[in-house]
């Protein structure tokens, strides 16, 4: 009798948020439908995924989402084949991302559809893939012949993910000299939850003053929201989906 060979899949993906859930969800997917794969798999937050213990595991691919760099370049050099889902594109040629043109469209059309025409973009981090959907947002709708104001955080001021301070002085600054009724596409749920906080402390009316529009569709995240955050659905599950093809 033939026995079946079980691919063994290394999932070194972060569960603590809706996205990298959706993810393991569409990887699963593919799995019930063209396997079966066996994971391994722990639950694990975004700064805690390591590829230390691959030396260990006897594994047939990888799918990934690291954000060092560092562990990247490690993982590329065991030579097996993997799918990373956060690192650069530009380095990294078996990667899947959403199509970030796409988001600015939707975002755009969204926000133009309520009336507005001053709109801007808000994010307080500058890593790579915030570069790439802030500049998609911006030059769309420059083809569409409107100007977009974009909020730049000082170096200094930089924050991380899990920083919510809200009542920066600057950040302040740019909402009030924004032209009113203004829409701000915000990078991702978390900064649209920041940007509520600072409008709501500082007396500028949503949505009446300011829209918001948040990307990730994280329903933990917006139930918190208040108003009710609008926000763009990623459809995580088939970025996830796509890269367990692509394994």
């Amino acid at each position: 009798k033939r026995k079946l060979q079980v691919p063994r899949i290394l999932l070194l993906i972060e569960t603590s948020r809706i996205y990298g859930r959706q993810l393991v969800e569409g990887i699963g997917r593919y799995s019930r439908e063209h396997g079966p794969w066996s994971f391994h798999f722990e639950e694990r937050g975004v700064h805690e995924l390591s590829v230390r213990q691959l030396s260990r595991l006897n594994v047939d691919g990888v799918i990934s989402r690291l954000r060092d760099p560092g562990s990247a370049r490690k993982l590329q050099a065991t030579g097996l084949p993997f799918v990373e889902l956060h690192g650069n594109p530009k380095t990294c040629k078996t990667h899947v991302t959403v199509d970030e043109d796409a988001v600015a469209h939707m975002a755009a059309e969204h926000l133009l559809d309520c009336g507005l025409k001053n709109l801007g973009f808000f994010s307080r981090r500058n890593e790579w893939w915030l570069q790439i959907r802030r500049k998609a947002f911006v030059d769309h709708l420059e083809r569409l012949g409107h100007p977009c104001s974009t909020y730049a955080a000082p170096a200094k001021a930089a924050l991380g993910a899990g920083d919510q301070s809200t009542l920066q002085p600057d950040l302040v600054k740019w909402l009030q000299s924004l032209p009113k009724p203004a829409g701000i596409l915000c990078a991702t749920d978390l900064e649209a939850l920041t940007l509520l906080e600072t409008c709501r402390q500082t007396g500028i009316a949503i949505p009446d003053q300011i829209a918001i529009l948040g990307v990730d569709n994280d329903s933990v995240i917006c139930s918190v929201a208040w108003p009710r955050l609008s926000s763009i659905d990623l459809d995580a599950q088939r970025v996830g989906y796509e890269s367990a093809a692509l394994l």
